[in-house]
């Protein structure tokens, strides 16, 4: 084994949200310097655009301001405000990152980095082929974003303000309780009946519960639906909702439909393909999940690794979260980024070797490695602290030029042979 101290100690964060404001708050008081980038012109992310929290008394303003303050009297904390990273090289504890500005680009070397730049949310491309095109239809975190403004332009009508949970195969139980929050709110705000349509109430962890019931209780009319989004339609300009609730219905009868006229539709968010995370998994050679998040599930890794070395996540790009999860995830990042930047990287000198003499740079391993970690001189050069030792690229190669240790073709043969 070798142990090799990181070069560097400086952080780089992707991503200005609540996520990423945690992790460099923590990381500067452990005493690591920290370079913050957000594409935006502001802090905040998604705290800038709603009111309030569905499990927490703070406002998201005082939570902003009370996360800002800290970063801007801290020397150790770089913030910089619509910049993007388009390229990255290097290895863990030695990372070279190329970010690009509206006016300039900037070379910056780190040993780690953080993404945390959270996720798209909205209505998904299968809900809205179902949908009439109508601003009286809106998606969850549009109305979060604008609430007063949506209850405001249905409190003089008799008509229905309908909550419709997700159909698009996807149950979040943080947008779940956020919906119950919100229909609740709607009915104590307005005198007109508040309909919650769900097919899949996820209310399995702390809060939720409590959220369904009190809504419940205060009057808000719940209908457990099939997996298929109600029949919504625009009639002479109005908006009707034909929903069917089999739990209603008796013996062998079909199951009774009930219809709604309603002034605002409300629609559980999905998590959306980001263009944003989209290019960063390429370009940080990262994985990504069949609905767009980063880093899909991976026994083989903690929840903030990614496939490659000294690169973490945190926050709603890993999964959509409550500020109490983010905050987790924050601690968790930073404990990683402390334990491979103040400690020393343990490695096997020798997990993979290349014969440079059958290497015809072909990059096929280049290609196929899941780890980002070989690169190309001359000949295929192998970064041994990066290197997890899968065999992907000895299996690969055409040229036999790749040899995992413990594990030679000669050996192979043999054990073949010993066998056959």
């Amino acid at each position: 084994m070798k142990n090799m101290k990181t070069e560097k100690t400086d952080v780089l964060i992707v991503g200005g949200g609540l996520a990423g404001m945690s992790c460099a708050i923590k990381l500067s008081r452990a005493g690591l310097s920290v370079t913050i980038i957000e594409k935006q012109d502001r802090l905040g992310g998604k705290l800038n655009e709603i009111t309030s929290f569905y499990n927490s008394e703070i406002k998201p303003q005082e939570l902003l301001k009370g996360k800002i303050l800290p970063l801007q009297s801290s020397d150790k904390t770089e913030v910089l405000l619509n910049t993007t990273l388009s390229q990255l090289s290097g290895e863990p504890g030695n990372f070279m990152v190329l970010l690009n500005s509206s006016d300039e680009s900037k070379e910056v070397n780190c040993g780690a980095v953080i993404i945390s730049t959270g996720a798209e949310l909205g209505i998904s491309d299968r809900e809205k082929a179902n949908l009439p095109a109508d601003e009286r239809i809106v998606s969850l975190s549009g109305f979060e974003k604008e609430r007063k403004k949506y209850l405001e332009s249905v409190k003089n009508g008799n008509k229905a303000i309908l909550f419709l949970g997700s159909y698009s195969g996807s149950y979040l139980p943080v947008l779940s309780a956020s919906m119950f929050y919100n229909a609740s709110i709607a009915l104590e705000a307005l005198n007109v009946p508040v309909i919650l349509a769900i097919p899949n109430a996820e209310v399995a962890r702390e809060g939720v519960e409590e959220l369904y019931r009190d809504a419940r209780e205060k009057g808000v009319v719940l209908f457990k639906t099939t997996s298929k989004m109600p029949q919504i339609t625009k009639e002479a300009g109005n908006i009707i909702a034909y929903i069917d609730d089999p739990y209603l219905k008796e013996g062998d009868a079909d199951s009774p439909r009930v219809i709604v006229e309603c002034g605002l539709i409300v629609l559980e968010d999905s998590v959306l393909p980001s263009a944003e995370i989209c290019e960063l998994s390429q370009t940080l050679r990262i994985k990504t999940h069949s609905h767009g998040s980063l880093q899909p599930d991976n026994p083989n890794l903690s929840t903030v690794d990614t496939n490659r070395c000294g690169i973490f996540i945190c926050g709603s790009c890993r999964q959509v979260s409550e500020i109490q999860e983010v905050e987790r995830d924050a601690g968790n990042a930073v404990a990683e980024v402390l334990r491979l930047l103040k400690g020393e990287l343990r490695y096997s000198e020798e997990k993979i070797k290349v014969d440079k003499g059958k290497c015809t740079l072909c990059l096929t391993c280049y290609r196929v490695c899941p780890h980002s970690a070989i690169t190309w001189s001359r000949a295929a050069e192998i970064s041994q602290s990066t290197c997890m030792a899968c065999g992907t690229c000895t299996s690969e190669c055409p040229n036999r030029a790749i040899t995992l240790s413990g594990y030679s073709d000669e050996d192979l043969y043999d054990a073949i042979e010993r066998v056959l």
